[in-house]
């Protein structure tokens, strides 16, 4: 049931632009992918429940690929609002590199498997 509930809103959601709350961090993103030349993919960025990891824990945030783009960036709002505006955005990049740069996890930096609020956002450009 859950899941149908999630595949009605993804599709409802792909009609709609991102939450305006993450306007402003989507907005510097994409601004900084157009100074660089780096092409992105389509994504939406709602408060929605992520999805367990294969170790049934529940992230902070994942990106949802589809197969018809947009893809959807879920965030938690329970550990959003514990988090410092640092982390937000530490975290909003993350997402972003794996749903609009199709970027990987790394061993350092912002798109390490865990949240680093201090690690350069520079990161998440190299390839």
């Amino acid at each position: 049931m859950k899941d149908l509930f999630f595949t009605i809103f993804s599709v409802i959601l792909s009609a709609c632009a991102s939450d305006p709350y993450f306007k402003s961090y989507e907005d510097e993103f994409y601004a900084e992918a157009r100074r660089r030349k780096v092409p992105t993919t389509a994504t939406v960025i709602a408060f929605e429940e992520p999805a367990l990891t294969l170790y049934g824990q529940r992230p902070l945030g994942d990106c949802f690929y589809r197969d018809e783009l947009p893809n959807v960036i879920r965030i938690d709002i329970h550990y959003w609002r514990s988090l410092t505006e640092k982390c937000r955005k530490a975290l909003l990049w993350h997402e972003l590199g794996h749903c609009a740069l199709n970027r990987d996890h790394t061993k350092t930096g912002i798109m390490r498997p865990t949240l680093d609020c201090n690690a350069s956002l520079k990161g998440v450009w190299k390839r």
